[in-house]
């Protein structure tokens, strides 16, 4: 899946055009005879004009699920982030150059 979104106008918080790409992939196989989808995704945000703090945002993805039963999944996720750029305060809480790096492990229950 692809997607591009732009605004048609300057957003108001940082006078600059918004812009977003998203790119996601799943594929579905088995593993250890369980059904399985690994998934990947890149998204690039740009929300300032050059030299703002807050001009862009990177975020990659990686992830898995394991259909353990019928009824339960476990999870694993990797998180990586370039830049942090909140909604709120954006002008005043971005940092252009942080690296985030996290890891999620869940489990699901489904009834």
């Amino acid at each position: 899946m692809a997607e591009y979104t732009r605004t048609g106008r300057d957003w108001p918080a940082t006078n600059a055009p918004v812009e977003a790409l998203t790119l996601q992939a799943a594929y579905d196989t088995k593993l250890f005879g369980k059904d399985t989808r690994f998934s990947a995704v890149y998204g690039l945000g740009r929300q300032g004009n050059s030299g703002d703090e807050f001009k862009k945002l990177h975020q990659f993805i990686l992830g898995s699920e394991i259909w353990v039963t019928r009824n339960f999944a476990v999870s694993a996720e990797y998180v990586y982030n370039k830049g942090f750029v909140p909604l709120i305060m954006i002008s005043r809480a971005s940092i252009a150059d942080v690296e985030t790096h996290t890891l999620i492990l869940s489990g699901k229950v489904f009834f």
